[in-house]
Order: structure tokens, then sequence, then C-alpha cells
């Protein structure tokens, strides 16, 4: 239960979700559930042939923010997703701070060349993995605008992507977890520490 002393609004859990998320009440429970993938199937018993990759050790936190904001700096923002952010309130200045950038829907193994030539370092950071002929590449996901989540002294220590059209989880964290030299989203890492 909670109690605001200031404005006096009460509830459960349920509306506190549903005040602070913006969510009809009634859509919370789809909500949290889908948050926390109770809906999802269990992983795949290993079958012969496949191998899940090895976990890969999250890079530090400037290793992060030296790739994040290599590979954001090689990126536009749509006309859509700029007006989008406009009828919410933010202006032109306050889009090029908060570092928004439309999802790549180019060749990833091509950005991310461009990428490692700035000398960033792509091992660790959550969304990028190697492909079969062994390059780097970035997670490919639908398309949406990145927001870059930053820790305390305003470095970019993870990707969130809000998705385009879609109903349910709109805001996905970047992850290659599953993938060859992947890594887990920043969100999976208990002593990582980011202000909103």
């Amino acid at each position: 239960m909670f109690r605001c002393a200031k404005c006096g609004v009460s509830g459960g859990i349920f509306d506190l979700y549903a005040l602070f998320t913006g969510t009809d009440r009634d859509r919370v429970w789809r909500e949290l559930t889908g948050r926390l993938r109770l809906n999802e199937r269990p992983p795949l018993p290993e079958q012969r042939g496949y191998q899940r990759p090895a976990d890969t050790v999250l890079a530090d936190a400037g290793a992060r923010h030296r790739t994040y904001s290599a590979l954001l700096s090689m990126l536009g923002l749509a006309n859509a997703h700029r007006d989008n952010l406009h009828r919410r309130g933010l202006s032109d200045r306050d889009i090029a701070q908060l570092g928004y950038k439309s999802m790549a829907m180019v060749k990833n193994s091509e950005l991310v060349q461009r990428v490692l030539e700035t000398g960033a370092d792509p091992q660790g950071v959550p969304g990028f993995f190697r492909t079969k002929a062994g390059w780097w590449s970035f997670v490919h996901q639908r398309s949406g605008v990145l927001i870059p989540v930053r820790d305390m002294r305003g470095r970019i220590q993870g990707l969130q992507l809000r998705l385009d059209n879609t109903e349910n989880r709109k805001f996905r964290w970047i992850s290659s977890v599953e993938l060859t030299g992947g890594c887990g989203s920043l969100h999976t890492w208990p002593e990582s520490r980011v202000s909103w």
C-alpha cells in the first residue's frame, strides 16, 4: 500500500504502477507479466548440435560509454521520430541533449566497422555480437527510438529501444545475450546503478 502525504493519492501496487506509467489500471496485470516475462516459454533444453553461446563479461562503464557514443554519433533521427518527440513536448535541443536516435536499419556490420575505426571496443557491450564469419555486428531490432541510459556521471551505460507500432512492452533493453560474443542488457547486472 502507498499514500502520498502531499496530495493524498493512495492505493495498492497496481495503482502505483498505473500512476507512474500512465497505464490504464485494467492493463497493469498484462504489462507486469510481460515485463517480468511470466508468459514467455522456458528455454529449450540443450539439443545435440546446438551449443548456447558462452556469456560475455560486461565491459566497464568507460568502455560502454565510448562504444555507445561512437555508435550513436553515426546514427540519425528519422523525421517521424522527431515529430513524435516534438508532440511529446521535447525541443530539438532536448532531443540532441538526450541523444535520441533512430534504430539503425542498414547493414549493421558496416555500421559497426565504422564504430571500430574510432577505436571503440564492442567486447562486452550489450547489443554487439560476432557474426558466423567472425565480424562484429549490432543487433537488428524492429524500428524505434534508441534511448541512451546514463549513470550518475552522464556516461551511457545501456540502450533502450522505444518500439514503433506495438502495444505490449513498448520499451526494450538492447541485448545480445543469446548471440556469439554477445552480452546481456544492463538491467541484468545488479551492480550497475543507472539514473533516469
